[in-house]
């Protein structure tokens, strides 16, 4: 089964994505970080809503857990399911979670959510 043209997957995603998720929310992942999958309302641009999963290796989770909007954002479950129609977007089966909404200078916001999923450090982030 093909995904939606506004998702990408697997060897769709590179690098240069994680950096645009870093560049849009301010959001840093370690280098481990694996980007699963991303999830656009607009296709054509990653500026638009966004929605993002990464696992990361369980070493990894306390330097990510440094983020400033962990310490900035507010505590609160995110609302935003632009990638709840995908396969991947399992934000609600999270153990353990920490939730984070912050509102940027920008008046874009950022959602993020961490926990484990199947025993893994699973991270979300939505922007828009």
């Amino acid at each position: 089964m093909r995904p939606p043209a506004n998702e990408l997957l697997g060897d769709q995603l590179t690098s240069d994505h994680i950096l645009l998720v870093t560049q849009h929310t301010g959001v840093v992942f370690p280098p481990a970080a694996k980007l699963v999958g991303l999830c656009l309302q607009d296709a054509s641009s990653l500026s638009a809503n966004v929605a993002s999963k990464f696992e990361l290796p369980d070493s990894c989770r306390d330097a990510f857990m440094q983020n400033s909007i962990f310490s900035a954002g507010l505590e609160r479950s995110p609302h935003y399911e632009l990638g709840s129609a995908t396969t991947w977007w399992r934000r609600g089966r999270l153990e353990s979670r920490i939730d984070r909404v912050q509102y940027l200078p920008s008046g874009t916001y950022v959602e993020c959510s961490v926990g484990l999923e199947d025993n893994c450090t699973v991270v979300y982030v939505s922007w828009g």
